[in-house]
């Protein structure tokens, strides 16, 4: 190989590197570009290095990255909890402190947000997308033998020897006979093709009386 050859080839190297440095500056959390060894980009980080957002989030947020010194947390991961961190900023009167990650996030996944929208104008929704059902706060009926009702703690997917489901952890209200108390219960949703009606699923977002 001449040397002429070579050089050409570290060219190539080098140019993806470069390229993928990030443009955005932001002033609560910056964003790493994670390459590999021939400098192309393999996906990208929040650093969350302000005391401030970081301490909420951690008080909010279950994602064990976040506990980090200097925590590193994928965009996925964050896109996960968006809907929860939405939530939880209303609930505590925190929507400004989180402003500008909730920005960052929604950009990063404007194409998976419209789909969303798309879809619940159509009153469908995916497997892959039927956690935006269930977000935090959400109340929900549940169609069985019984017909029951709670408000959803948490939603998170799983892969089980059945294959993917959505597991929603939710509260209600129960009677010891004496008093009232709360309790909480989980119901599944086994993985399916293409879209249901939402307003026909067994556990669905509660529809106005």
């Amino acid at each position: 190989m001449s040397d002429k050859e070579s050089d050409t080839m570290e060219i190539e190297v080098a140019m993806p590197a470069k390229a993928a440095k990030p443009k955005d500056k932001f002033k609560s959390f910056r964003v790493k570009v994670i390459t590999d060894d021939k400098g192309q980009e393999v996906e990208r980080k929040v650093e969350l290095h302000t005391p401030k957002l970081l301490g909420w989030l951690r008080d909010h947020v279950n994602l064990e990255d976040i506990y980090d010194d200097v925590p590193l947390v994928t965009i996925d991961e964050l896109f996960n909890s968006l809907d929860h961190i939405k939530h939880r900023a209303r609930r505590t009167d925190n929507e400004n402190l989180v402003k500008e990650l909730v920005g960052f996030i929604e950009s990063e996944n404007k194409n998976i947000l419209s789909q969303i929208g798309n879809m619940l104008d159509k009153g469908v929704i995916s497997f892959a997308l039927c956690r935006a059902l269930f977000v935090e706060g959400t109340e929900i009926e549940i169609h069985g033998e019984h017909l029951a009702g709670g408000k959803v703690v948490g939603a998170e997917f799983q892969m089980t020897f059945f294959g993917p489901q959505l597991t929603i952890t939710y509260q209600y209200i129960t009677s010891t006979g004496r008093s009232l108390q709360m309790a909480r219960k989980q119901v599944k949703i086994s993985g399916f093709r293409g879209v249901r009606e939402i307003s026909k699923m067994p556990i669905r977002p509660m529809t106005p009386a």
